[in-house]
């Protein structure tokens, strides 16, 4: 018989009885939050051996969610991280929001797909409206990303070709442009030699902090390559057109 462990914000207890309910009545076993931790027991802990006893981890996100602490905490619970390994996490939207704790809990994790997946929509983040807070809290994980051994980020892409994850990292510093990103760009820069398409997003990004030149060889090398699809002409006609201008920084 499949189970289900139930995260939610108390605000949202009325739909969840509601739910745990009609999933009881359809055979599925459920444990929610709040409801089956036994008092004394230590929080995360309880948390983490409800999710792992669990077949899925059910999160109901809502804008009481979003603001739950209760709900981040499960999230970055190094007992989650742990029982995460165990069980598939399934949101359920129950209103329009934005899923800021989830996908951030979900990029520290470093897997290399859902890395990909996540910055390749936030790879404009530089433009967000609203959000000034949560761009301050993904820089430090777009840092420690960078750092991360070189065959924790390779994966094969959906053309099938072996990427650097951290292309996505390099893409969204080119739009944050923030000087403190320059010492990572250059520690990748200094150590890694592949794949190609990661270096060239990082030898822009370092373009766009610094305004330096210190990096256009691997765009020259990589324009003058045989059928090449990179960007990398793409990021020398920018350069040209700016007369190699330093670039407005944050």
């Amino acid at each position: 018989m499949p189970s289900v462990f139930v995260s939610h914000s108390t605000a949202d207890k009325k739909f969840v009885s509601a739910l745990t309910k009609a999933l009881n009545e359809r055979g599925i076993l459920t444990c929610v939050d709040d409801k089956q931790i036994k008092v004394g027991h230590p929080i995360p802990r309880g948390i983490a051996e409800g999710i792992a006893s669990c077949d899925f981890f059910l999160i109901v996100v809502s804008k009481a969610a979003i603001r739950s602490q209760w709900v981040e905490n499960e999230l970055n619970s190094a007992y989650f991280e742990v029982a995460r390994q165990r069980t598939d996490t399934l949101p359920i939207l129950l209103e329009k929001v934005d899923l800021p704790i989830l996908l951030l809990a979900r990029l520290k994790e470093g897997q290399p797909e859902i890395v990909d997946a996540i910055l390749s929509d936030w790879q404009d983040m530089h433009e967000w409206s609203e959000g000034r807070n949560w761009i301050l809290r993904i820089i430090p994980v777009l840092y420690s990303l960078i750092a991360l051994p070189q065959n924790k980020c390779l994966y094969f892409n959906y053309e099938g070709r072996e990427s650097d994850f951290r292309y996505w990292v390099f893409r969204c510093l080119q739009g944050l442009k923030r000087r403190d990103s320059r010492k990572h760009i250059e520690a990748f820069l200094s150590t890694v030699t592949w794949p190609t398409e990661a270096l060239l997003e990082a030898a822009m990004a370092h373009w766009y902090v610094t305004g330096s030149t210190t990096y256009i060889p691997i765009l020259r090398r990589a324009a003058k390559r045989p059928n090449d699809i990179s960007r990398a002409k793409c990021f020398l006609k920018i350069i040209k057109e700016t007369g190699n201008k330093q670039p407005n920084k944050r």
